[in-house]
């Protein structure tokens, strides 16, 4: 398996170029092709109702088709100028698309290897929305940047392991970067805070695809979330594995989790399942 099709879902002018960086860089290291997708910001179609009383309000309607209209072209006229100037032979594609945005990036991620997302700031919903559609409905690997991908972002790749699911579907699917990085390690704790037991079975199956990886020291006097950024800081890790809502989505978006804390927090690129 490698990185054949990127998905780019775009659902706002912000980080429009970040975005696009990052997912040349991807293409470019593995030979791959990019799909834009521009979501439109609001569904036309949708039954508007005025103030109350059941009638559609034409006037309103007209209204938002022109917004949609004039972003859709802001957009396309973005992604062309950016285009023109960042050729370096990688395929891209530009596509529009109505409807939720969850449900478009479901739709799109399907077939592609890689659903690429710029972090959080001003457009928490809209992220949120789209990466569920990414790894809960497509089920697909997300990558999660700040902007554009460092040259060396491959220099040090760590798992993050926990024996979950999510975690065992992230590292399969991250296989393609694992086997590209310079350096591999592991965080793996345990419920007593020490090295997880199931840490060499994890370094033996990494063996087998040709991925040779090492542990990382702990730090037993902090919280799992705190002491894997701290070992993050440390270390210099370029990229993050991860599964994401191994505690479950409501719970993670209830009462926080390490997902939303990499969804959200300015850091290290990651890469996310379910």
């Amino acid at each position: 398996m490698t990185i054949r099709r990127i998905e780019a879902p775009l659902y706002s002018a912000g980080g429009f170029d970040g975005l696009l960086d990052a997912a040349s860089t991807v293409a470019h290291q593995f030979g791959a092709e990019i799909e834009v997708c521009f979501i439109r910001p609001i569904v036309a179609n949708a039954v508007l109702y005025d103030a109350g009383f059941g009638f559609a309000n034409p006037n309103l309607i007209s209204q938002i088709q022109t917004e949609e209209e004039s972003a859709t072209k802001a957009a396309h006229k973005r992604f062309e100028a950016w285009t023109a100037d960042h050729g370096n032979g990688t395929a891209i594609h530009w596509k529009v698309k109505d409807g939720a945005i969850g449900s478009v990036v479901a739709e799109r991620g399907c077939l592609a290897d890689l659903v690429l997302f710029q972090r959080r700031g001003d457009k928490g919903p809209a992220l949120d929305e789209a990466f569920e559609g990414a790894v809960l409905g497509a089920g697909r690997l997300a990558m999660v940047v700040d902007g554009p991908l460092p040259a060396d972002y491959l220099d040090h790749v760590m798992i993050a392991w926990n024996h979950s699911t999510e975690a065992s579907h992230a590292v399969a699917l991250a296989m393609p970067f694992l086997k590209e990085a310079r350096r591999v390690s592991i965080f793996a704790v345990g419920e007593d805070g020490e090295p997880a037991p199931d840490l060499p079975e994890l370094r033996d199956y990494l063996a087998l695809h040709g991925v040779a990886a090492d542990d990382v020291r702990l730090h037993k006097d902090k919280p799992v979330g705190e002491c894997m950024m701290k070992v993050i800081e440390e270390n210099r890790v370029t990229l993050l594995v991860m599964g994401a809502y191994t505690r479950g989505r409501v719970r993670q978006m209830l009462f926080g989790g390490i997902t939303q804390k990499v969804l959200s927090r300015p850091g290290v690129p990651a890469l996310l399942a379910h």
